[in-house]
Formats: C-alpha cells, structure tokens, sequence
C-alpha cells in the first residue's frame, strides 16, 4: 500500500513538472521549447532519485521493523529456540555472510542480520522467563 501512494505521488508530481517550462529554462532549453524525453530523464533522474531513497530507507526501515515484531511474537508463542535454529539452517543453506555492518544494514537490508535477529530473539527470551 505505501509503495502504491509513493508511485501515485510520483505520477502526481510528474503531471505537474512536466509541465513547467521554468523548470526546462534552468536547465538550458528554450522557453517554448517542449523535449518530452528529456524532461523524463531530468525530472526522474534529477528529483525524483533523491525521494526515491528517502522512501527506500523509510520502507526499509519500516520492513525491519516489522520482522523484530514477527520474531517478538514467535518468541511469545514459545516458538524462540526453534526460531533461531531456523534462521541458522537457512543462512547456512543460502550460503549467506551472517556479519553486516550496522548502520550500512540498517539502511540497505529489508531483514536484520542473523546476528542481530539471534541477539533480539535471545533478549525477548530472557524478558518471556
């Protein structure tokens, strides 16, 4: 849903720049003058790339979020070793590096690392007993 309202934004905000012949005189056409592709390539390349990372850390950010929250609740249903064994297995069987920089996983990683999601599963034990 969230990616939904971003892409209708950016159609909304696409309909009005392309539009405004001010826009296309600061970057050295002629007013008057109409380049549709490239006024494509300056609005999506040029200001839309900056939003489109905001909203990319946003949802990963939010993505995270939500996966503390499904193993919060695995640990609730007394599901918590069963769950890290499950997400070993499944690192080991993707071949996957389990070590991630915080902040560079923070913000580029939908899922938290495995170290990370084992420490938080490990504490959401400790606060069950």
């Amino acid at each position: 849903m969230l990616n939904q309202v971003i892409i209708l934004g950016m159609f909304y905000l696409f309909g009005v720049l392309v539009k405004n012949e001010q826009m296309l005189a600061d970057f050295g056409f002629p007013h008057g003058s109409q380049p549709t592709l490239m006024s494509l390539t300056i609005i999506f390349q040029y200001m839309f790339g900056p939003l489109n990372k905001l909203f990319s850390i946003l949802s990963t950010q939010l993505t995270r979020r939500f996966e503390f929250q499904a193993d919060s609740f695995a640990v609730g249903l007394g599901k918590g070793p069963l769950l890290q064994s499950s997400l070993i297995k499944m690192v080991a069987d993707n071949l996957s590096f389990p070590l991630a920089d915080k902040v560079y996983s923070s913000f580029t990683y939908s899922h938290p690392p495995l170290l990370e999601r084992l420490a938080f599963i490990r504490d959401e034990i400790k606060k069950q007993a």
